[in-house]
């Protein structure tokens, strides 16, 4: 990301790094520069932002269940790299906070679980909301129980559990929701 974003100050970030997107094209043959690659990556966006005093809320990979390739080794990437994302975000207790997607989008294999995901690369609105409630209880982990309301817009939404969607050129997303300050 530009450096100048970091002067932007942000209280946290969230890093939805380590895309699966660099891992679409993995095999058995390319799985450890690959890893080794993405993993250097996430480290060093990470090390970014402690050193501005950031702390950073680490989502690691959710998960994969399309057909690339190697399906075997990909998850095996997603695996992997989450194990080494968790591990280093051990080293800074009170700055990094893991969210460890096993048991929340995905399967200890490195599959979705039921339901997350409707093409095997993406979030449903489903899978977002239990991200999402991870990502809420980091914050408060961080933050503490917020004190009052802090957006002061309106949220409109009138698709119930984000449940209606539509296609888009990536896949099925949610719909009917806006917002508005």
């Amino acid at each position: 990301f530009p450096s100048h974003d970091i002067y932007l100050a942000p209280n946290v970030v969230i890093l939805r790094g380590g895309s699966i997107n660099d891992l679409l094209t993995v095999t058995s043959g390319t799985i450890a520069a690959t890893v080794a690659s993405t993993y250097a990556n996430h480290v060093a966006i990470i090390n970014r932002l402690l050193a501005a005093g950031i702390p950073v809320i680490d989502e690691g990979i959710y998960g994969y269940s399309s057909t690339p390739t190697d399906l075997a080794s990909t998850r095996s990437a997603v695996v992997q790299l989450n194990t080494l994302f968790a591990a280093y975000a051990d080293q800074f207790p009170t700055q990094v906070i893991f969210i460890n997607p096993v048991g929340v989008t995905g399967d200890s294999s490195g599959a979705y679980l039921k339901n997350v995901s409707s093409d095997g690369t993406h979030l449903t609105g489903y899978g977002g909301m239990l991200v999402a409630q991870k990502e809420a209880a980091a914050m408060t982990a961080l933050f503490g129980r917020s004190s009052g309301q802090r957006y002061p817009g309106a949220n409109v939404i009138s698709n119930a559990m984000l449940a209606n969607t539509g296609v888009v050129a990536y896949g099925t997303v949610a719909t009917g929701f806006t917002f508005g300050a």
